[in-house]
């Protein structure tokens, strides 16, 4: 669906404060549909280290009102290690279907 929009992303790798005053590592946007009708979106997100090379991914998902503006918050399901070298996450592709 061309109607799908996802901007305003901001990437958070992990900070000392991480969950106290900042958030958790991971990714925040906002879906805006122009669409007609309400839609499941899908939002690929890829895990990149400080190199820039891909480890991970994880799926985010929504449901999107017609016409609405939705925020997300994908936090990057990582453990160990993982969470620090995280220092990028970026949106790898974004998939809607009317329902």
């Amino acid at each position: 669906m061309e109607c799908i929009t996802v901007s305003n992303i901001y990437s958070h790798s992990l900070g000392l404060l991480s969950g106290i005053t900042s958030p958790e590592p991971g990714l925040e946007a906002t879906i805006i549909s122009s669409c007609t009708v309400t839609a499941s979106v899908f939002i690929q997100i890829g895990y990149f280290d400080s190199r820039g090379v891909q480890f991970g991914d994880g799926i985010e998902m929504a449901t999107v009102a017609a016409g609405a503006v939705y925020p997300i918050y994908h936090t990057a399901r990582l453990y160990g290690l993982q969470r620090g070298a995280m220092k990028l996450a970026k949106v790898i592709s974004v998939k809607a279907y009317p329902q």
